[in-house]
């Protein structure tokens, strides 16, 4: 099939034509079959002004085939979209939303604490540029700060009553990550008497903060309040919440090497192919090494000796991943489910990760 979107040579005269967006009789048909099973609410959608950037982006690289695969992909989501003819119409859309938003004083409210000054700011942009909506990132930091701010000035007054709303107001401000806020929210229970909230504090803290000194810090806390039948309990729910470094490799092992030793196996076996067909490897060219390898060295034990894979408990993942740091790696790709790892604990690992981890490296 030719190419639907072409771009016309310059004239004699040096002035460069705009692209020409057309669409083949061929690939209109398979559309039809197409909009007859798409609902009738999609079908009546028009693309947003971000739907259309990869796609503008394509032509301003005139990078003709990723630019046939975006307008396929857009015609299939928005079959009763008509693509624009000009470029420089294509262009309009697309700047038509991000040319009247600076979000730049809102970062500044938010930066300097004035929480509803940001807020005032977001609801003018809205209000002014219909369609926008604040960057995801700038709404979790906007609540995760003012949550913060009320829990801390409540805590700073004494006001146990209004640190326990902030609390119940903004519960990602009781992450581990933020772990005083959780043995301060158990204060102000103290403060006011009840004994069986503080506990109960204490008891969800243990259950999810399972790095061994927020556990060990937790259970001190608690042991000023808690009967022994008590502690018992919560020494229970401790050592049922943390993960081992022997429990870590366990689950590992047999995953882990299978992982190595196939995908070892697969780039090799492409490039045996190649060679059997005579051709030029390519990109898999590496893999003529492999072709006659014996992969059984590629045992759990040499991948972990080697480095190769991060198992353990967060401090051990957190002290690993830091050796790759001090070595310049400044990206790690976290795969956390091979072959037959169990889905608990693939959950396990990425709430781990995310609680324990990544805010280490990050700081």
């Amino acid at each position: 099939m030719r190419s639907a979107l072409t771009m016309r040579p310059a004239s004699t005269r040096g002035k460069i034509q705009r692209p020409s967006l057309r669409w083949p009789r061929a690939l209109a048909v398979v559309f039809l079959v197409l909009f007859a099973l798409t609902p009738t609410e999609t079908a009546a959608q028009t693309p947003r002004p971000d739907d259309l950037r990869a796609l503008l982006y394509y032509l301003d690289q005139n990078d003709q085939r990723a630019a046939e695969a975006e307008l396929r992909r857009l015609r299939l989501q928005f079959p009763n979209w008509t693509p624009p003819t000009d470029l420089a119409e294509l262009r309009a859309l697309v700047q038509s939303a991000q040319t009247t938003v600076d979000e730049r004083p809102i970062w500044a409210k938010i930066e300097q604490g004035d929480y509803a000054g940001a807020r005032a700011l977001i609801e003018q942009a809205r209000t002014a540029v219909p369609g926008w909506t604040p960057n995801p990132e700038m709404i979790r930091l906007l609540d995760l700060n003012e949550g913060q701010a009320a829990f801390d000035a409540a805590i700073a007054r004494r006001d146990a009553a209004a640190a326990i709303a902030a609390a119940r107001r903004w519960p990602q401000i009781m992450r581990c990550d933020r772990i005083n806020n959780a043995w301060q929210l158990a204060e102000m229970y103290r403060q006011i008497g009840d004994r069986e909230a503080a506990l109960a504090t204490y008891r969800g803290t243990a259950a999810t903060c399972t790095r061994r000194p927020d556990a060990i810090a937790t259970l001190e806390k608690a042991n000023e309040i808690a009967t022994w039948p008590q502690m018992e309990e919560l020494f229970a729910v401790a050592r049922a919440a943390a993960p081992t470094n022997a429990e870590a490799r366990a689950n590992a092992a047999e995953s882990f090497a299978w992982y190595a030793r196939a995908g070892t196996a697969a780039v090799a076996s492409v490039a045996k192919w190649q060679r059997e067909l005579g051709r030029d490897a390519g990109t898999y060219a590496y893999g003529d090494a492999l072709v006659d390898l014996d992969l059984s060295f590629m045992t759990f034990d040499y991948l972990e000796s080697t480095g190769a894979c991060i198992v353990g408990d967060p401090d051990r993942c957190i002290e690993v991943a830091k050796r790759y740091a001090a070595a310049g790696c400044d990206l790690l790709l976290c795969l956390v489910q091979p072959y037959k790892i169990p889905p608990d604990k693939v959950r396990q690992s990425i709430e781990l990760l995310g609680t324990h981890v990544i805010p280490a490296l990050r700081g």
